[in-house]
């Protein structure tokens, strides 16, 4: 992608209320824990119905830069409160692999791409590309920025899935060390650099642990 162009959201038009809520959601990346990227509750699509007559451009939205992470997805979603319509919502992290890229989160109307939020982050580092995760019981939607460049701290954050505002604490400077005398230790211990750590893989959420790789 480019920043400043248009994102495609491409839907299968002929779907759109065929499937449950747990189906349809998209919480992580690829699907599920085990990364494999296949809904194996799909029973609808085949070669002979993914065609020019049932399949294509939906919507475009204009992003302030990439969308390098995968889009999350929640079906029946009530963005705007436990007594206005559900949604289907997509929620898009971006940022473009550059350092002093400008970086926000999103989140899209699934059918007609009207933005219901858009929370403008800091400038991130280049290589900050992970696909966030979600909490879909407490509705919060987790990832990791870093500021600016190399240099720059990394910050989990905790994103309020109605309102696209932090939670209460976020976000957290990324620190930690364990008992070592390898390469930058001090004191006998190892500590966690953010100089050339970046936030690749995909987060994942799971039994209460949100966890992030470097």
């Amino acid at each position: 992608m480019v920043a400043n162009k248009a994102f495609f959201v491409l839907l299968v038009v002929t779907l759109v209320g065929l499937y449950s809520v747990e189906s349809l959601n998209i919480l992580t990346q690829h699907y599920n824990t085990n990364r494999t990227g296949w809904n194996d509750q799909e029973t609808i699509l085949t070669p002979k119905n993914v065609n020019s007559s049932q399949f294509g451009v939906l919507f475009r939205v204009n992003f302030e830069a990439d969308i390098c992470g995968q889009p999350l997805y929640l079906q029946n979603f009530r963005i705007h409160g436990a007594n206005q319509p559900a949604k289907n919502v997509l929620f898009i992290y971006t940022a473009t692999n550059n350092d002093n890229s400008p970086s926000g989160v999103w989140a899209v109307d699934a059918d007609n791409g009207a933005v219901y939020w858009h929370t403008k982050l800091h400038n991130n580092a280049r290589f900050t590309t992970n696909t966030p995760t979600i909490d879909d019981q407490l509705r919060f939607l987790f990832f990791v920025s870093k500021h600016d460049n190399d240099q720059g701290m990394n910050y989990l954050h905790a994103i309020n899935l109605t309102s696209g505002h932090e939670m209460p604490g976020s976000p957290q400077v990324v620190k930690g060390s364990v008992p070592g005398t390898g390469a930058g230790s001090r004191n006998g211990r190892v500590y966690f650099e953010d100089s050339p750590q970046n936030c690749r893989p995909g987060l994942l959420y799971f039994k209460g642990v949100v966890f992030h790789a470097y």
